[in-house]
């Protein structure tokens, strides 16, 4: 298989490791991705592992970012477990309160596994990463640099480190309730140099209510609201005239900290329509493995637009 000999080094050090844990399986998805997409996978993957020892020189490679990945699919495997048995996620809306006092406020969780295991799922889940492919094409290729964007929930931080990187006028905000998030993406960002084009706002992005961006960023956030709806009329009312968004939404994808349960992509791309946006593209995409389980966890994302009026 020249495709997995020829990965880049710490590509092997990652999968090696991975390949010798509870999730073995993991292992053939890098090697699947490999020969799917061939050397620009693995040297996409490296670039970002490389980043990583970068922005977190103090912490052990690849044991931090290996373990903290496994423990996220960990958690994962048993969130799925008790889904499939109750038929609705183990969260919901009225504890929003207490999953941002035990997993956003938590360091812990935040940077012990969620932040780094979430960054790399987009180079081990094929789904997730078919997803971020999607947003290099069909958004930030396809979109006139903007001179601002924000994100909504930043998160790890990688899809504005690709909009730093592919518009390198923008200036970007970034906007989460955690100061772990914003403390995780500010140290990517550093290290890549960007951090003179950044600012940070923490804080729940309903109660901000920031100016109008002609840019907006809004990833894995939808399914962690008690009301969705209320973001999505924010979003619709912070888009300048001609201004476009990225935006996803995750179905039947049961997490510790997901409170709102969508349970089919037409659903999902309803409750946008319905509170002022318009769908320019999207895509849905879910595990090659499990393409014939009705309760697969799927993802859905779009590049929308406020309606014209």
């Amino acid at each position: 298989m020249p495709h997995i000999k020829h990965l880049p080094p710490l590509v092997k050090r990652f999968r090696t490791m991975v390949a010798g844990s509870m999730f073995s399986a993991l292992g053939q998805s890098i090697d699947d991705l490999a020969r799917q997409h061939g050397p620009a996978y693995g040297q996409s993957f490296e670039s970002h592992l490389e980043l990583l020892i970068r922005a977190f020189p103090e912490l052990p490679f690849p044991d931090w970012a290996v373990n903290g990945f496994i423990r996220l699919n960990r958690e994962i495997v048993r969130e799925e477990r008790l889904f499939r048995q109750q038929g609705r996620y183990s969260a919901g809306p009225e504890i929003f309160d207490t999953i941002v006092t035990e997993v956003y406020s938590n360091p812990e969780v935040m940077e012990h596994h969620y932040l780094v295991g979430l960054y790399l799922s987009y180079f081990l889940w094929p789904h997730h990463h078919e997803l971020w492919n999607f947003f290099g094409s069909e958004f930030l290729q396809k979109t006139p640099e903007p001179e601002r964007f924000m994100e909504w929930g930043v998160g790890h931080g990688l899809l504005s480190l690709a909009a730093l990187e592919a518009w390198p006028e923008t200036q970007g905000e970034f906007y989460d309730i955690s100061p772990f998030s914003l403390a995780f993406a500010h140290k990517l960002v550093t290290a890549y140099g960007f951090q003179q084009r950044c600012r940070l706002h923490q804080g729940d992005i309903i109660a901000q209510r920031p100016e109008p961006a002609p840019c907006i960023l809004c990833g894995e956030l939808l399914e962690h609201l008690p009301d969705p709806g209320r973001l999505l009329d924010l979003l619709a009312n912070s888009l300048t005239p001609w201004g476009q968004a990225f935006l996803t939404g995750a179905v039947n994808a049961p997490q510790r900290d997901h409170l709102h349960l969508f349970r089919t992509p037409e659903e999902v791309l309803q409750m946008v329509r319905s509170h002022g946006l318009t769908i320019r593209r999207h895509l849905v995409t879910v595990h090659p493995n499990r393409r014939q389980d009705p309760l697969a966890p799927t993802v859905i994302a779009m590049v929308v637009e406020r309606k014209k009026m």
